[in-house]
């Protein structure tokens, strides 16, 4: 019986010397692909004026009020593109991929601390051509 006792008060000082770590915070991630022709005003001819402008905002939540990361993606048609951001302790990951037949795009963003990954999302985007994208009709 006091061996129990010793090895009990052992585990618990033990536990308690042990260093406590921050929790991580749950995540809020908020992801959009849109024609790259639907950004705002531009000055100088896009170089690539068929490609899609993918934005993820990663903030915490509830109160959403830290933005960790806001990447910004340009991908043209059948390609897919990445960005890492980092932010603290977390690093961001950005990939963006549209389909070549542009009607399908695929997002995921992680983040990561230390090496970690404390959150991931995936998404799947079903893409429509916009009225600016539209070719003209022949007259």
């Amino acid at each position: 019986m006091k061996r129990l006792v010793i090895f009990t008060a052992a585990v618990f000082l033990l536990l308690a010397a042990m260093r406590t770590e921050e929790p991580v915070p749950a995540f809020g991630v908020e992801v959009m692909v849109a024609p790259s022709s639907l950004d705002g005003i531009q000055l100088l001819d896009r170089q690539t004026p068929w490609s899609y402008t993918a934005r993820a905002i990663v903030s915490d939540l509830p109160e959403a009020r830290r933005v960790y990361a806001e990447p910004v993606v340009i991908v043209s048609p059948g390609k897919h593109e990445s960005v890492t951001h980092r932010s603290g302790d977390y690093t961001i990951k950005f990939t963006v991929a549209v389909s070549a037949q542009k009607d399908r795009a695929a997002t995921e963003v992680v983040v990561e601390q230390e090496g970690e990954i404390v959150h991931r999302q995936k998404s799947d985007f079903v893409l429509q051509a916009s009225a600016v994208q539209k070719p003209l009709p022949k007259r």
